[in-house]
């Protein structure tokens, strides 16, 4: 129960920060208001904002945002690489939360079964994305970012990293906590109590993941459209 009422307070939580950075970002383009008047205006913008996706939801639309956020993107081999990480987090996801949020008992059977096969997949395809994508997030100087950004302080002064780059790698970390969690699972030489506490990393480290993919996808959809 615990997990549940985290696991949901934290998404929304999310999903509200994010869109209200958006509409923040979008009052400050278009000039208009005052603070009071913009937050007024949140919920009308929010709500105009999912008509037009709803809107825009067919195939065409989906075939050209796959061809601008994915295509455009990436050259063919980390594309396919991509997808397929892609498509395995969100089996993952779909399958682990699902059971997680909507049943009292876990994964079992032909399920867990997939859910632990396409988690190979998830583990092959996060380390093949995090060498080929690795150095577009270096946490160094020469990656410094002058907007949609975060400042940090350092020993030299005051330096600037993108939120994609710092989401980038909490999804790196939080997924190979999922993958050491789950082999450890597999392992015959731990206790009961041991690998409940195990299962509790597991679970925590998914919801670490899914959040963090979520302001990725958002960060960089936005870095995208300039």
């Amino acid at each position: 129960m615990i997990f549940r009422i985290i696991t949901g307070i934290s998404v929304l939580g999310m999903i509200f920060m994010l869109t209200l950075h958006r509409f923040r970002n979008t009052m400050d383009a278009s000039r208009k208001g005052s603070d009071k008047s913009s937050t007024a205006t949140y919920i009308p913008w929010l709500f105009r904002r999912l008509f037009v996706f709803l809107k825009t939801a067919g195939m065409k639309s989906w075939r050209e945002r796959y061809h601008r956020w994915i295509v455009l993107r990436h050259p063919g081999r980390e594309r396919w690489i991509i997808i397929c990480l892609g498509m395995s987090f969100c089996f993952l996801a779909a399958s682990g939360f699902l059971f997680s949020l909507l049943s009292s008992q876990r994964l079992y059977g032909s399920i867990l079964l997939l859910h632990v096969t396409v988690g190979g997949l998830f583990a092959t395809c996060l380390s093949l994305a995090t060498i080929m994508r690795a150095r577009h997030y270096r946490l160094d100087a020469e990656n410094i970012r002058r907007d949609k950004n975060t400042q940090l302080s350092g020993g030299k002064g005051t330096f600037q990293i993108s939120w994609q780059t710092i989401f980038f790698w909490i999804f790196v970390a939080s997924g190979l906590c999922l993958i050491i969690s789950a082999l450890t699972l597999m392992l015959p030489y731990f206790t009961v109590n041991s690998q409940l506490d195990m299962f509790e990393i597991h679970r925590y480290s998914a919801l670490v993941s899914l959040l963090s993919t979520i302001a990725f996808a958002y960060f960089s959809l936005l870095d995208a459209r300039g």
